[in-house]
């Protein structure tokens, strides 16, 4: 399963959200029955689209309660400043770290900076 569209190296094929602080949640099909997940990010420096600094990845049974599952840090790459490219955080070991009820899983971050997630890829 994924949330949104795929997009290019353009900002134009993503939907750009303004500076602030963001949740994506996810349903899954099954409780817990993902391995990995895969977020997709657009870099356009030019455009003031970075990536947020850091990620953050919540479980839930019931979708109110969410409990902190992993958190990865999004690096910057300095020959970004002409160019617009997609990069990828990986969350993986999720069959081993998510709990067994697991119905929804949430990414949450904030950025100082426009951001544009487009697609997060699960992978049973």
């Amino acid at each position: 399963g994924y949330y949104g569209r795929m997009g290019q190296e353009n900002p134009e094929d993503w939907d750009v959200r303004k500076p602030g602080t963001y949740d994506i949640v996810q349903e899954l099909k099954q409780p817990a029955d993902i391995e990995s997940l895969l977020a997709r990010i657009l870099v356009c420096h030019k455009d003031d689209i970075f990536a947020p600094e850091m990620l953050a990845l919540s479980a839930s049974r019931d979708g109110e309660d969410y409990r902190l599952v992993q958190v990865k840090s999004c690096p910057v790459f300095p020959n970004t400043r002409h160019d617009a490219f997609v990069d990828c955080v990986l969350f993986d070991g999720l069959d081993k770290l998510l709990p067994e009820d697991s119905r929804f899983v949430r990414i949450s971050y904030s950025s100082p900076h426009k951001t544009a997630l487009d697609r997060i890829v699960l992978n049973p």
